[in-house]
């Protein structure tokens, strides 16, 4: 069951949003209005979960060892946060991670691709991304870095399963169905928060599940 808390939380998050009403605006004049606006923001808002649930993993691996490691875990913990967040809401919102995953798609879709395939292809780059950064900074956290096979098919199913859940999270707009009813430039009602913290939770739970197994 601990393994899935970081799922609990990305679908929690999404609830926290429809409590408070949170948008766009409701952040400006205040110290994350640099961070949290613009175009990845309004195309890709379901990234916030996906934050949400890289930083409770974080913060579960931070916390998994015996109190005596505690003091440390702190503060490799903070670091470990830190990167995490740098990458995904640096220079703005999406970070490096959405950024990556956006070139490659708008790149193949240049080339010729079809929308379907560049979207796969951007999705699957963007996962490769948040993989490589949520892996680094969670092997920071542990203070613990595996190079054995078992940890490099550990990382390479990782990156699937992330795949599937970029995948899951861009259905609803390839599909045509607007879940997000204008979130986060309007707020998100509770009837929405319901099927968006059902997308959320699907989306994270393949990768949960490798974390589950692999820690066996």
């Amino acid at each position: 069951m601990p393994r899935f808390v970081p799922v609990i939380c990305a679908a929690l998050a999404v609830f926290f949003c429809a409590a408070t009403g949170i948008t766009e605006q409701s952040l400006f004049g205040t110290i994350l209005e640099d961070r949290f606006y613009g175009f990845f923001l309004r195309s890709y808002p379901l990234f916030l979960f996906a934050i949400a649930y890289g930083t409770a993993s974080i913060v579960a691996a931070a916390t998994d060892e015996p109190k005596p490691h505690a003091p440390t875990r702190a503060l490799t913990g903070a670091l470990a946060l830190a990167l995490f967040l740098v990458a995904c809401l640096y220079p703005t919102f999406g970070g490096v991670v959405l950024r990556s995953g956006y070139a490659v798609g708008s790149m193949s879709a240049l080339r010729g691709q079809s929308p379907g395939l560049a979207l796969v292809l951007g999705a699957g780059m963007a996962a490769l991304s948040f993989a490589a950064v949520l892996g680094l900074c969670t092997a920071i956290a542990r203070l613990r870095i595996r190079t054995s096979r078992r940890a490099l098919a550990r990382a390479a199913a990782s990156v699937l399963a992330l795949w599937i859940g970029a995948l899951i999270l861009e259905c609803p707009g390839w599909l045509g169905f607007d879940l997000l009813a204008g979130f986060p430039v309007r707020p998100l009602g509770w009837i929405r928060a319901l099927a968006v913290a059902g997308v959320v939770a699907a989306a994270a739970l393949p990768h949960a599940l490798v974390a589950a197994s692999f820690a066996r």
